[in-house]
């Protein structure tokens, strides 16, 4: 996104992130890309490992949330969203609930992590943030995670310009970008050993995946008339980049802001 054209702002909560992927849940949770292994062990380094309680806000429909279960922590998800929540697929490791970002719910200092994986630039920051320092033990740690697409990859780049012609808000809403730093924030807030890394992630999509991943996104069309022009639009651009195997490859950078709060 070009920072030139853009509002500043330093969160995306007044665009109603709680309502507005309603009615792309079951998309969402069909069709986004989980994260990469090496993420989630940067994300997880020097804790315990056993009987880690992890509150996972904005956890959707759980992809996150069954990544870090996996691993051996036990997790919260929260989310303020009714739909994606009963969306989700179930996890022994997992207890889904309604929760916001700025008021969890939680009791202070009840977790030892606190992660948002794809949802920090939806919340009204500095409520967030202040929930996290009361819900977190000390020491305890945050993890912000974006799946970002790779902006010099030809498809990626010929996918957001088709995008962007559907939607005024897709520069504004497409991750963020242009939002204050997570960095600066937890720098703000008391929170050492800040460290930003990026993993290579890739998520392989065949046409009706090219098409259910563009349809989980809030600011697209998914009915009438723009719907089946996007829609040609996401068909041609299959045909014109996709392998000998019907798919395409949608490369990432995984982004991975990770802080202790001693």
């Amino acid at each position: 996104m070009s920072g030139d054209d853009s509002p500043a702002l330093d969160d995306l909560s007044s665009y109603r992130p709680k309502e507005r992927f309603s009615e792309r849940a079951e998309d969402y949770a069909r069709y986004r890309p989980g994260y990469p292994p090496e993420a989630l062990d940067f994300i997880l380094a020097g804790l315990p490992a056993c009987a880690l309680s992890v509150a996972d806000v904005g956890a959707g429909t759980g992809i996150s949330s069954r990544a870090l279960a996996e691993r051996g922590a036990q997790v919260l998800a929260l989310d303020p969203n009714i739909a994606m929540i009963q969306t989700a697929e179930p996890n022994a490791g997992v207890k889904y609930r309604r929760g916001d970002a700025e008021a969890t719910g939680l009791p202070a200092a009840s977790v030892d992590l606190v992660t948002a994986f794809q949802a920090f630039h939806w919340f009204e920051r500095d409520a967030a943030m202040r929930e996290f320092k009361r819900i977190l033990k000390r020491p305890g740690r945050v993890a912000f995670v974006w799946n970002n697409r790779k902006r010099s990859d030809p498809f990626n780049v010929a996918y957001t310009e088709l995008v962007q012609t559907f939607s005024e808000e897709a520069r504004v809403l497409d991750r963020g970008a242009n939002l204050k730093p997570p960095s600066e924030t937890l720098r703000e807030y008391g929170f050492c050993a800040i460290t930003r890394t990026t993993f290579a992630h890739e998520q392989s999509l065949n046409r009706a995946g090219l098409i259910g991943r563009a349809r989980s996104t809030s600011y697209l069309p998914h009915q009438g008339a723009q719907y089946q022009r996007l829609l040609a639009g996401l068909i041609s651009l299959h045909e014109r980049f996709a392998g000998s195997d019907g798919c395409i490859q949608l490369l990432h950078e995984t982004v991975v802001y990770r802080a202790d709060l001693p």
